[in-house]
């Protein structure tokens, strides 16, 4: 990847990822002296590639789908150019397994699947790739959640929703006495319904959210003592469930 692309139209700052006949770079307009806002190009030079996702990216441009800045077809490539949120990775932003409060985290979460209901109307090709970790960014300032569409390349064995969710729950709430069981169970149920759509997913995270922060409150108060007994009856279920 050079440091210029499109005859030169449009300045490289950084290589996203990089695949077999797939780049994703962040870049900047060049006529407009670099103070036009970064975007997120992803570049398919594969022929089977340009075939699957042309069609796809033509109806997000006919649909005006407001990250989607347009499509471009170059000499035996396409760019698929999306506009770019600047922010820290999701895995990174709740790495630190004493912050954010608890109460900070499931807002966290109540956003992040706020941000992926538009998913659920964009073809799996585009966004089973957008739910991983490093493409969804934490913006703390305007306490928001958003997705950067770095899309490469659809695997035929790629994880189906649920799993998706699940992996990104996990990297927002970490294994600890004070967080309510109901969220792991939540987790193993996306886990066991693959195919859940964004839309019942979030549904189903709503109904849960006042108990997980009242449960939250009393488990604050326990004592080492119930919490040891209740950690033994929740050994003993999860072996049971694993027996059936």
């Amino acid at each position: 990847m050079g440091p210029f692309i499109e005859d030169g139209k449009f300045k490289v700052l950084e290589v996203l990822q990089e695949l077999e006949g797939y780049t994703a770079c962040l870049c900047i307009d060049v006529e407009t002296n670099n103070h036009y806002r970064p975007m997120v190009f992803n570049i398919y030079e594969k022929e089977e590639d340009i075939r699957r996702y042309l069609p796809a990216f033509f109806n997000l441009n006919k649909d005006q789908f407001t990250d989607f800045v347009r499509v471009v077809s170059g000499k035996h490539c396409i760019f698929a150019i999306f506009a770019y949120h600047e922010g820290v990775k999701l895995r990174d932003f709740f790495k630190d397994s004493k912050t954010p409060e608890f109460e900070k985290r499931i807002a966290y979460a109540t956003r992040l699947f706020q941000e992926c209901l538009i998913l659920d109307a964009l073809p799996d090709l585009i966004s089973l790739p957008c739910l991983e970790p490093d493409h969804i960014v934490v913006i703390d300032q305007a306490n928001r959640v958003r997705i950067n569409y770095v899309i490469p390349p659809l695997a035929a064995q790629k994880t189906a929703k649920g799993e998706q969710c699940a992996a990104l729950l996990e990297c927002i709430f970490k294994q600890d006495r004070y967080i309510p069981e109901g969220i792991w169970e939540f987790i193993a149920h996306l886990r066991l319904h693959e195919q859940v759509s964004m839309v019942s997913a979030f549904s189903q995270w709503k109904e849960l959210v006042p108990g997980l922060l009242t449960e939250h409150q009393r488990l604050r108060k326990e004592t080492w003592w119930a919490y040891g007994l209740r950690r033994l009856k929740q050994l003993w279920k999860r072996k049971k469930r694993r027996l059936r």
